[in-house]
């Protein structure tokens, strides 16, 4: 029987984050369309960082981060949106029950000062072609600066 280990990669792949920066309240981002059919990873470990903004009151919120897995092979991802486009969304219910909630990112900003949030989430089997879709609960417009990161993790037998 072989043993299997993990292979990361050499490092993680940060995602075009252009429409996520300064995402307003009750708002959804869709990632760009990732492939996972040459080196098939095994698992996702995600890097999420995002600076709030500075607000005048204060907000108890959370970031929603979901996976919408593609149905036919990369340009249909849970119905008519998302379509694979790095872009702010819209979603009405239906769409949202045909992805995965991976992770909720609590952003409670309980000062008036921006503060900066991380998250580090897993996906073990991730599908063949899939985005990422956040959706902003958090009371107030994200800050400017935002980051995703994803680090592709392979099974080998050692």
């Amino acid at each position: 029987m072989a043993d299997f280990k993990p292979k990361y990669a050499a490092s993680p792949d940060a995602l075009t984050v252009t429409n996520l920066a300064s995402l307003a309240d009750n708002a959804f981002w869709e990632s760009p369309a990732r492939g996972n059919d040459v080196d098939v990873a095994t698992a996702l470990d995600m890097f999420i960082t995002i600076l709030s903004t500075t607000l005048a009151v204060d907000t108890e919120g959370f970031m929603n981060v979901f996976l919408a897995a593609s149905v036919d092979g990369g340009t249909d991802f849970a119905g008519t949106s998302p379509d694979g486009t790095e872009s702010t969304e819209t979603f009405d219910a239906s769409m949202q029950r045909n992805m995965a909630l991976i992770g909720v990112m609590p952003m409670d900003v309980v000062e008036t000062t921006a503060r900066t949030f991380r998250q580090n989430l897993r996906v073990d089997l991730p599908p063949k072609d899939y985005v990422i879709v956040m959706e902003n609960q958090t009371g107030a417009a994200l800050g400017a600066t935002v980051s995703v990161e994803i680090m592709e993790i392979q099974a080998t037998d050692a």
